[in-house]
Formats: C-alpha cells, sequence, structure tokens
C-alpha cells in the first residue's frame, strides 16, 4: 500500500497477547513494518526507530493512541519465546498493551500475509552464520485513524524523529 491506501485487514496471530490482532482494528494511527529476529543488519534498526517512537508517545500523553504491529516473515524461527526475547533485547514495553509481534503461522501464510497482501518483497537466503537469512524490503507504514497509509518510510534506517514529527501532525490533524 501506498499514500492514500486503506491498510490491508489481515488478522495473524499475537502470540505474547495470546490472540490474534487485525491491522485494521484501531481507531488511532498504526504503524506497521516488516521484520525476523534474527536480522543482524536492519531489522533491529526498524524495530528501534518503532521503540523509540512508543517511548515518544508514552512521554507526551498519547501512548495509548497509537499502536505497533511488527509482522515476522519468520514464523519459522520466530516463535512466543524469541519475539519474548527479542522485545526485552529490543527494550520494548509490551506492558502498555499497543505493540503486537504479528506472527502467521505458517511459511505459506506468512507469503501470503506480507508479499499478496502488503507488496513486501523477501527472499529466503542460505547464509553461513545462522542456516539462512532474509533479504527484505525495509518498510515502516504510518496509518491515520481511519486506517489509511499516510507515510512509507522506505530504507534501513527511517529517523525516529521524523516518523515522530509525522506522528504529532497526523494527531493535530486528525483531532481539528
Amino acid at each position: 500500500p501506498g499514500y492514500g491506501d486503506p491498510l490491508p485487514s489481515v488478522s495473524p496471530p499475537a502470540p505474547l497477547a495470546g490472540r490474534q490482532v487485525t491491522t485494521t482494528a484501531f481507531d488511532h494511527p498504526t504503524l506497521v513494518t516488516f521484520f525476523f529476529t534474527s536480522c543482524l543488519d536492519v531489522c533491529p534498526a526498524l524495530v528501534a526507530n518503532l521503540r523509540a517512537v512508543q517511548v515518544d508517545a508514552a512521554e507526551n500523553g498519547y501512548g495509548d493512541q497509537v499502536t505497533f504491529l511488527p509482522i515476522t516473515f519468520d514464523p519459522e524461527r520466530d516463535t512466543e519465546s524469541t519475539l519474548r526475547a527479542y522485545a526485552e533485547r529490543m527494550n520494548v514495553n509490551l506492558t502498555t498493551g499497543n505493540w503486537h509481534f504479528l506472527r502467521p503461522l505458517s511459511a505459506e501464510r506468512t507469503r501470503k500475509v506480507v508479499t499478496d497482501t502488503f507488496g513486501i518483497t523477501y527472499q529466503r537466503t542460505e547464509s553461513t552464520h545462522s542456516a539462512y537469512e532474509f533479504v527484505h524490503s525495509m518498510v515502516i507504514l504510518l496509518t491515520n485513524a481511519e486506517g489509511y497509509v499516510e507515510r512509507v518510510y522506505r530504507g534501513p534506517n527511517p529517523q525516529a524523529a521524523r516518523i515522530q514529527a509525522d506522528l504529532r501532525t497526523l494527531r493535530r490533524r486528525d483531532s481539528s
């Protein structure tokens, strides 16, 4: 999806919450990205930027008015316990209830959600240090309260400050 498109509606499991979470179930801004926990390159930067936005939102009194939906494309390794350990390692505050690691149940379902539905490309490749890796698109989507994409951040390190500023602008516009 691009600017002005509706965020696709999918309901993958959110294993840390013990339920399925629908991407379009929120009536406030949502940030969606795609990652895998054993990534040593760009995924930690993507998740760290979302974490910085989470901290900023909480410090500015609207932490419960933004939702974070990182979707893994490695359901084989990204189990509930792996996602919990990753959240801890990345200092993600899971107690707020606004952060949901989403995990489609199989490689086939993941391909349908990530590539067929969201248009995010990724390819599994063999690697020497962890058996396999993924080459993937680096994207964060910011949606408005109505579920339409407002911003698409591409590249390995979208700056958290830019996302925070865009989120504040979006919140001001939506409250007018």
